[in-house]
C-alpha cells in the first residue's frame, strides 16, 4: 500500500507516521503536484485537503488509528518539499528520534550546499567522513565506513561541506546506496532538497 502525507504541521505528520511509517511526506500542495506525477498513490493522508486530490483519495489521520508503531524491514522514507524553510531537517530528526531503539535507522542527507548542510550543524556531525567519501570508490566497503554513527541504532551518510565534492552524483548512486544500505539497515530516511533533480527523483523512486 503506497501512501502520502500532506500536511504543514509537524505533530500531525509524526501522528500520521506512526500509522503509516513507509509513506512519503511532503509539506505544501505544490509539492505533493510533483510527487503524485512520479508515483502512484493508494490514498492521501493530510489536514489540508477535501476528499479528492488530483483523482487520488484524501483520509484524515483520525479515520485510521493504530496502536503500536511498527516498522516493516527495510522500508525507505523521503522526506520531500518544493518549498524551502519548512523544517524537514526538524522532521527528519523527529523521525529518527521515535523509532524504536531496535530499529536501525540510515539518514542520507542530499541537502548539498556550500558551508554544510543544515542537518551536520542540527545534530553537529563532525565535517569528515561524508558522501563525497564514499563517491571516489563506490563500493560496498567504502560505504559503511564513511558511516557516521550518532547513536547506536541512527547512523548518517552526511552531505559534504563542499558542492562540488559531489558534483557527479548521480541516479545510479543513489540506487546503490539504497541497495547496499538494506543489507543493514531496517529503515532509510532521505533528507531531499527543496528542488525536483534526478538525484531527487532517484530517491523518490526508491521510497
Amino acid at each position: 500500500m503506497k501512501v502520502l502525507i500532506i500536511s504543514n504541521d509537524r505533530e500531525y505528520i509524526k501522528r500520521a507516521k506512526k500509522n503509516y511509517v513507509d509513506a512519503d511526506v511532503v509539506f505544501s500542495t505544490e509539492s505533493a503536484e510533483i510527487i503524485v506525477r512520479k508515483n502512484r498513490y493508494d490514498f492521501i493522508v493530510s489536514n489540508m485537503l477535501g476528499k479528492k486530490f488530483n483523482n487520488i483519495e484524501v483520509k484524515d489521520i483520525e479515520e485510521y488509528k493504530s496502536k503500536n508503531f511498527i516498522t516493516t524491514k527495510q522500508e525507505v522514507i523521503a522526506v520531500y518539499s518544493f518549498k524551502g524553510g519548512v523544517g524537514k531537517t526538524t522532521l527528519v530528526k523527529t523521525l529518527f528520534e521515535n523509532f524504536n531503539k531496535d530499529v536501525k535507522v540510515l539518514i542520507v542527507d542530499l541537502n548539498f550546499q556550500d558551508g554544510g548542510s543544515d542537518l551536520s550543524f542540527a545534530l553537529d556531525l563532525p565535517v569528515l567522513p561524508h558522501i563525497g567519501m564514499w563517491l571516489r570508490e563506490r563500493i560496498k566497503e567504502s560505504f559503511f565506513e564513511n558511516l557516521i554513527e550518532y547513536s547506536p541504532n541512527v547512523f548518517i551518510l552526511q552531505s559534504p561541506p563542499k558542492v562540488s565534492l559531489v558534483k557527479d552524483i548521480s541516479g545510479n548512486d543513489i540506487d546503490t546506496i539504497v541497495k547496499f544500505a538494506r543489507s543493514k539497515f531496517d529503515v532509510i530516511i532521505f533528507d531531499l532538497p527543496d528542488e525536483f533533480n534526478e538525484i531527487v527523483k532517484a530517491a523518490l523512486d526508491n521510497a
